[in-house]
């Protein structure tokens, strides 16, 4: 079972690369080598965690599943507000405020069966829905231990905000 709070964030300034991709064509394996190759280019780092970042349109299907819908996904790093950016890097806000919780342990192929329970499961339970203006992350910190490692764990972070039903 996992476990699953509301928790308010603060705003986070990260810089990294990004590229659209779809749920049947996953490019995420692709921006992260190259990311990996490039992020020691970058200054004004925060800390030593990295984040995958989903940012998805706001005409996103969440209702019915469409493995062909597309949405922008970041491999980043948190950096100071006024950075320099090398070519090719681009610099985001992740908003801060409410966002349900959770540790994804497992493989990164395996984040599939976490993210079920948290759509099936706790959402509908829960008093809240998905706020479609914020962007969803992973954050990755030292207990990330590789995307096939089965005792890696993952910070996961969906927007939420109070269910006005």
């Amino acid at each position: 079972m996992i476990e699953i709070t509301a928790e308010n964030i603060n705003p986070k300034e990260i810089a990294g690369i990004h590229i659209s991709t779809s749920p049947a064509k996953s490019r995420a394996h692709q921006i992260w080598q190259q990311f990996m190759l490039r992020c020691k280019e970058l200054e004004g780092l925060e800390d030593d965690v990295y984040y995958s970042i989903q940012e998805y349109p706001a005409d996103y299907p969440w209702e019915v599943y469409d493995p062909t819908a597309q949405f922008t996904t970041w491999a980043a790093r948190e950096v100071s507000k006024n950075c320099v950016l090398p070519n090719g890097f681009s610099q985001t806000e992740i908003k801060g405020g409410l966002y349900a919780h959770f540790i994804h342990k497992g493989t990164s192929a395996s984040i599939s069966d976490s993210m079920i329970y948290f759509h099936a499961q706790w959402l509908p339970k829960s008093g809240y829905m998905i706020d479609k203006t914020r962007m969803h992350f992973e954050r990755l910190d030292r207990a990330f231990l590789g995307p096939e490692n089965p005792d890696s764990e993952e910070d996961v972070y969906i927007p939420v905000i109070p269910n006005s039903k």
